[in-house]
């Protein structure tokens, strides 16, 4: 689960950065945000940091820790602690950098229905046990 969750990761990031270098390039700023902020509500990410190339903060974006369990921190901790650093380039010039951690948001989603899943069956099979011996 844990490579899954980074290769996840690390292709989220692929994809991020490709749509954030034009920006990034040209300095738009309200761009930026958009696009942070279109990333960490609708994909698994937990907070990205984008920084120019002297390595000052142009943007960031984080979900609100409202919307974060104690379970999903100590996930986040275990497998997702490490985040992914990517630089951006544009004609093979340094010109900012990614920062993005991970979320196991839709990990614990899947635990979650898993669980479920197992309960309803053994359910059915306590309820058909108790049909036969009845």
């Amino acid at each position: 689960m844990e490579t899954y969750a980074k290769q996840n990761l690390q292709l989220l990031s692929h994809t991020l950065l490709e749509r954030i270098q034009p920006a990034v390039v040209f300095n738009d700023k309200i761009t930026i945000e958009q696009i942070l902020n279109e990333y960490t509500n609708d994909h698994s990410i937990r907070t990205i940091h984008i920084y120019d190339s002297e390595h000052h903060l142009i943007a960031q974006s984080f979900k609100l820790s409202s919307q974060t369990s104690i379970l999903e921190g100590w996930f986040d901790h275990w497998f997702l602690n490490e985040p992914v650093h990517l630089t951006i380039y544009h004609h093979e010039q340094n010109v900012g950098e990614l920062t993005l951690f991970g979320s196991s948001e839709k990990i614990l989603q899947f635990l979650k229905m898993i669980i479920v899943g197992l309960a309803i069956a053994m359910l059915f099979i306590v309820c058909a046990l108790w049909w036969s011996v009845n």
